[in-house]
């Protein structure tokens, strides 16, 4: 909070202005938002900005880093959005978590097909799927763990066997094959 202090005294608040200010942040507010503002104001300092004023596109690229490359939940990266928009400069009359773009960046990072992609990562299914082609990788991945193609069929609505085996049988390279073999045979 000293950062947000020096701050505040900067844009010529009182001394008393400023601490009662402050103190709208409930202790436990400050301890969550705590991390994520050192990472954010780490994360500008590294970049020449300023991270009460950094513009609209830095912030999203910074959250953006925060799904994709550390895997944060949902939840855990809107405490950073909202750890940021607390403490950022209003833009256009508005805090920052309030802008149409931010919420929109939120509504996206919470897909359904986000959250399927990282569940089949997580279960050792090939990375190179993407959410819209989960239901070729699961069946796939069904099929050629021994579940009949039948119920591979009723199970994602195809009456055609050929359809399944044309547009959505993704066939294991190489790699994957003796990486599946090994598997078993060590179980």
């Amino acid at each position: 909070m000293a950062a947000v202090r020096s701050r505040l005294q900067t844009t010529g608040l009182s001394p008393e202005v400023c601490k009662i200010l402050l103190a709208s942040w409930r202790t436990s507010t400050q301890k969550r938002y705590e991390g994520p503002w050192q990472q954010w104001a780490s994360w500008c300092l590294e970049r020449n900005k300023c991270p009460f004023s950094a513009p609209v596109a830095d912030v999203l690229d910074f959250l953006s880093e925060q799904f994709n490359n550390r895997n944060l939940a949902y939840r855990t990266v809107g405490v950073y959005k909202e750890c940021i928009s607390q403490k950022h400069d209003p833009i256009d009359g508005l805090q920052l978590g309030s802008l149409p773009l931010v919420s929109r960046f939120m509504k996206g990072s919470q897909t359904i097909s986000r959250w399927l992609c990282t569940l089949i990562r997580l279960a050792g299914v090939d990375v190179c799927y993407t959410g819209h082609s989960t239901r070729a990788a699961s069946t796939s991945e069904a099929f050629d763990n021994g579940v009949p193609l039948e119920v591979v069929l009723e199970a994602a609505d195809w009456s055609s066997a050929q359809t399944f085996e044309k547009h959505c049988h993704k066939r294991a390279d190489k790699a994957q094959f003796a990486h599946k073999v090994l598997g078993a045979v060590n179980n």
